[in-house]
């Protein structure tokens, strides 16, 4: 499951990487991911060094969030599972 709490809040999100992550969300773009200790030190680090960079991915995470995963939308997802139409 993702949890897009700091999407939401505006700031940028490292996750462990999970396979439904990509089904949200374009990692480097939306957010960022890490499989292992040495890349999440190392994205840091990188992110302490590019802040705009790191600004823009939380931007879009936020947008991304607004649009495509407040409750109207998460509902008509469930509706269309729950729902099967046509």
């Amino acid at each position: 499951m993702v949890h897009a709490r700091h999407p939401v809040q505006g700031s940028k999100k490292g996750s462990a990487m999970e396979i439904e992550l990509t089904d949200y969300f374009t990692i480097g773009v939306d957010l960022e991911a890490y499989s292992s200790m040495d890349e999440l030190v190392d994205k840091c680090a990188y992110d302490l060094a590019h802040d705009e960079e790191r600004k823009q991915i939380a931007k879009n995470g936020y947008d991304k969030v607004s649009v495509s995963h407040a409750y109207p939308h998460r509902i008509r997802e469930m509706l269309k599972t729950l729902i099967p139409i046509g």
